[in-house]
């Protein structure tokens, strides 16, 4: 809960730094870009902490390892190809470990 209370704090916080870059109008280019890319990396930074919550509510569906690593990269946005590389594993094992994950959390394509 405290989590989702510090998410939406930051955000307002976040929004609020967004709408007092936009109403400078003084501001140098360079200042602009920097401000712009501390917003970015506090946003990433949201993302992360959001992945690793949904990582741990799927482990707690009782997933089998290898699912739970193979989860964890399709929520990193990696494709089958690249897991299949990584893991040392052909496409069609890795798109079987796939599909028991999809039935489990009741994902449909």
């Amino acid at each position: 809960m405290t989590n989702n209370l510090e998410d939406k704090t930051f955000l307002t916080k976040n929004e609020y730094i967004i709408s007092q870059l936009f109403s400078i109008h003084l501001m140098r280019g360079s200042e602009i870009q920097r401000v712009f890319n501390t917003q970015i990396a506090l946003i990433n930074i949201i993302k992360v902490k959001l992945i690793e919550r949904i990582i741990q509510l799927f482990k707690k569906l009782l997933l089998t390892p290898m699912e739970s690593y193979v989860l964890s990269l399709l929520l990193q946005e990696k494709d089958l190809c690249y897991i299949a590389e990584i893991s040392t594993l052909s496409v069609k094992t890795i798109n079987a470990h796939k599909r028991p994950i999809m039935k489990k959390v009741h994902v449909k394509k």
